[in-house]
């Protein structure tokens, strides 16, 4: 049994190796092009980020506090840009609850991620279907002005359509707040 359970781990040893000695060769269209992010400071990016959006921008979140964020989004509804909004509501605290609301009034989509998931802890934001942010930062003050936080603003390609997708997927499913 001992000598069955070694050449086993050997076999599996010998083929992860060789698994993972693969070269990747990454699609040429992944992405048009990509920039970190860190924080503190990250709002001033996304907030330029929200700004840009002409057509859209869809927000995928599992904590929206920041005002500054909030009223952006609310900006960009008055020109005329749709906003589509996806929380957890799961969150211990009123921080979405309050959010949800204070969108709400002011004309612009919001669901409830869909319980089917342990926890919606996606943090993204896509703007116009063609630049997505996406990282570590809740949408809230300590994590934009005082945690350590990293993102990526990702332009075009094919992970910004993955995006879009999931996105979608996830909306269907939402429940209206």
């Amino acid at each position: 049994m001992k000598n069955s359970v070694a050449v086993a781990t050997i076999v599996a040893i010998v083929f992860a190796a060789g698994w993972f000695m693969q070269p990747i060769t990454p699609h040429q269209e992944c992405v048009e092009s990509t920039y970190a992010v860190f924080s503190p400071g990250a709002d001033g990016e996304l907030l330029a980020l929200l700004e840009s959006a002409n057509r859209s921008i869809d927000v995928e979140l599992y904590q929206f506090s920041h005002e500054p964020l909030l009223e952006k989004l609310v900006n960009a509804r008055e020109k005329g840009v749709q906003i589509r909004v996806i929380l957890e509501p799961r969150l211990e605290g009123n921080d979405n609850v309050e959010a949800a609301r204070f969108l709400g009034k002011r004309g612009i989509s919001v669901r409830w991620a869909s319980l089917s998931f342990a926890r919606t802890h996606s943090k993204f934001a896509i703007v116009d279907g063609s630049v997505v942010f996406v990282g570590s930062p809740n949408w809230s003050y300590y994590a934009m002005r005082k945690n350590r936080e990293a993102a990526v603003i990702v332009k075009g390609g094919d992970a910004v359509e993955e995006f879009n997708k999931v996105f979608e997927e996830d909306w269907e499913i939402a429940k209206p707040a």
